[in-house]
């Protein structure tokens, strides 16, 4: 009751904030995560920026852990101005965000999270279809993130695909549970928090999942036994919006402002994660938990699997999320391609050379003049 009261009051002085004032205000910006993930670090991080980038004009309060809205609850409370930024997830938006979760079903196709993270920063930003079904929602597309490259964690040892046959493999996304039938494993649906359990209990063999799961999202590294690396994508599942209203506020130097301070954001919070996963990695040989590369066969099935779900996909979302998503798919497997030789170029533990490198490739494209003001 508590956070819909709050809600409610925050959308009240929205509406206040909607009319328009001269002065410096405290804007508010919203995620359901914890304050130490790196993904609630980048709302921090830009508010903590973009006070001094905008002299004292904008300034943010963040909230943390859905304390103001809930998962599902950022894209209607962004849109409304209960917050004036806010992290949505496209999986909690199927039917509002068809083509966005077209891009969440081709992350299965990635192998290195930096490439999809900014791949589908770009695509959301510049692609017409993704830019068209935000028309209605009130919304201006900020940044976004990736987590790891997933793999099979798994409770007992794997040292070949063959051995994942007949076990139970939680799977979420359309293609891990199409793969996992494809190798005569059993794919499962079980929520996040009851990841630990089933391996412990036996409930799951195995989970697909990113480094990451093994230590700061749900301590797998004290029941697995094996990782087996087959990359199996990750999860692009959108990202960090402004209210429309607000945006189209600002002055042209206020969002060339924030849109600098997002570049930076943006090579931050890719870096952090890569740190994580580095840590994930240490944690694992310390351990002594098995990590199997993939066997030659292996690579070439999922291989096959992977370029026969691209060119299935079309059709896929057409039957699925009722919408012609052939240009976009072609658009972003372009596009995939395209940011692999462009990060082949940079450092990527420099964040002055990434950032350097996403205005000059992504951000400082945006034609402030026009983008999010229609």
């Amino acid at each position: 009751m508590k956070r819909f009261k709050i809600a409610a009051s925050a959308l009240a002085l929205g509406f206040c904030l909607a009319a328009g004032a001269a002065n410096a205000q405290t804007f508010r910006a919203s995620t359901f995560n914890a304050t130490t993930s790196p993904v609630s670090q980048f709302l921090t991080d830009f508010a903590k920026d973009i006070d001094p980038a905008t002299n004292g004009k904008i300034k943010f309060e963040v909230f943390y852990g859905g304390a103001l809205l809930p998962p599902d609850g950022h894209l209607k409370g962004t849109g409304t101005g209960i917050v004036q930024m806010g992290q949505i997830t496209g999986v909690y938006h199927q039917a509002e965000l068809p083509f966005t979760n077209v891009l969440a079903d081709m992350s299965f196709v990635a192998d290195d999270l930096m490439t999809l993270a900014y791949a589908y920063t770009e695509a959301k930003i510049f692609n017409p279809q993704l830019q068209g079904e935000l028309k209605d929602k009130n919304l201006v597309f900020g940044s976004a993130f990736t987590i790891g490259i997933y793999n099979y964690i798994c409770a007992g040892q794997v040292a070949k695909l063959e051995d994942l046959a007949g076990k139970k493999i939680r799977a979420i996304t359309f293609p891990q549970v199409e793969f996992a039938k494809s190798i005569g494993a059993v794919p499962v649906n079980v929520v996040a928090p009851e990841l630990y359990t089933g391996l412990q209990r036996g409930s799951l063999d195995c989970t697909g999942g990113s480094p990451e799961f093994l230590t700061v999202f749900f301590k797998l590294n004290e029941v697995a036994k094996s990782v087996y690396k087959l990359p199996l994508g990750s999860s692009a599942n959108d990202g960090y919006y402004f209210n429309k209203q607000w945006w189209q506020q600002r002055s042209l130097d206020e969002r060339r402002a924030i849109v600098k301070v997002l570049a930076r954001q943006s090579a931050r919070v890719m870096m952090r994660l890569n740190a994580v996963i580095d840590d994930a990695w240490k944690v694992v040989a310390d351990k002594k938990i098995s990590v199997v590369e993939p066997e030659a066969a292996a690579k070439a099935k999922l291989e096959a699997f992977s370029k026969q779900y691209l060119a299935d996909l079309p059709k896929i979302a057409k039957e699925k999320r009722g919408v012609d998503a052939e240009p976009l798919v072609k658009d972003f497997s372009a596009r995939l391609v395209r940011w692999k030789q462009v990060l082949a170029t940079v450092d990527k533990k420099d964040e002055n050379a990434l950032t350097a490198m996403l205005e000059r490739e992504i951000f400082n494209k945006i034609d402030l003049n026009t983008y999010g003001m229609n």
